[in-house]
């Protein structure tokens, strides 16, 4: 009898070991999941936020370029979709084997780019991180290792209908990123360029002014921007102006369009010139201006010229 007791406790002790482990293990396959989703989300805003860049990333891997518009806003679409479902914890199975499916997709079209030397150009997070092509594949196998765990282990919650509301109510939102996120004054988010960043090692051509002498004003300049024209008067009287910050310009492409476009504007200043690719890490649109102090970022001012008064009282 005595023994029958003690092999209960011991089944017992055995059976709520064995729970708390499965509650434990079901609870880090719950946060992978919302991991992968938060991922994924915070990629596609990013991405939305310079659909431009993006669109070039894809084309730049050759794979079908012609449709490189329409699969960048269907990545995006995948991606906001997936990634919320996976927050909100939404049909959970579904989503992560969805998620899975597209992380496999990326490997297998980033590898067969890298297969023709067109991998170049990872556009996962936009600007936000540049990793070579053998890279990118081994973090998505382990995204999908990740996904197959949380697939495996997170626990099955039943539909709420309240979080299927949220899910239609906001998806909607996110939905039209793609049209809204170049709007929004995010630049300073999905650029290098903010206070503090040093360019002074700026690959650019001609460059007469070095970047990190004293105070420099610069500004990112190309082709076909009518912006570009009108604040060209502006940097003139700054070039004018006692004890004013040195001035030039840096235009996005190869020297023969840079002469091309200073012999029809004639700039008062000092024009170099660096590839449209060196410069595109630093701006969504242009004129972008920046006041460096020994090759220092002091003050951006985007899709806008400052005026002189400003540029002054920023390098005091």
């Amino acid at each position: 009898m005595v023994g029958k007791r003690s092999g209960a406790r011991e089944k017992s002790g055995s059976t709520v070991g064995k729970r708390g482990s499965n509650r434990f293990l079901g609870a880090l396959g719950l946060l992978a999941g919302v991991f992968l989703g938060g991922m994924l989300l915070y990629a596609s805003v990013i991405k939305s936020a310079d659909m431009s860049l993006f669109i070039e990333q894809i084309r730049s891997y050759k794979v079908f370029p012609a449709l490189a518009p329409v699969g960048g806003y269907v990545f995006l679409w995948a991606e906001f979709i997936l990634g919320w479902m996976l927050i909100l914890w939404v049909a959970p199975r579904w989503s992560l084997l969805g998620f899975a499916g597209l992380m496999l997709f990326f490997v297998v079209v980033t590898a067969y780019a890298w297969s023709q030397g067109n991998a170049s150009d990872c556009g996962c997070f936009g600007r936000m991180a540049s990793r070579a092509p053998k890279d990118v594949i081994l973090e998505d196998l382990a995204y999908v290792v990740l996904a197959a765990f949380a697939f495996w282990k997170a626990p099955w919650v039943s539909p709420s209908r309240g979080r299927w509301m949220i899910y239609g109510l906001t998806l909607p939102l996110f939905l039209a990123m793609p049209w809204v996120g170049s709007r929004l004054p995010v630049d300073s988010l999905v650029t290098p360029l903010r206070s503090g960043y040093n360019m002074e090692t700026l690959a650019a051509e001609d460059l007469k002014v070095p970047l990190g002498d004293g105070r420099v004003f610069v500004a990112l300049l190309g082709d076909s921007c009518r912006p570009c024209v009108d604040a060209l008067p502006m940097m003139a009287d700054l070039t004018q102006r006692e004890g004013g910050p040195k001035v030039t310009g840096i235009f996005a492409g190869d020297r023969a369009h840079k002469r091309a476009w200073a012999l029809d504007r004639l700039p008062a200043f000092p024009l170099a010139n660096a590839s449209e690719k060196t410069l595109r890490q630093y701006y969504r649109t242009l004129p972008v201006f920046i006041l460096l102090d020994e090759g220092v970022v002091r003050k951006v001012w985007w899709h806008r010229r400052p005026t002189v008064d400003e540029v002054m009282k920023a390098g005091t």
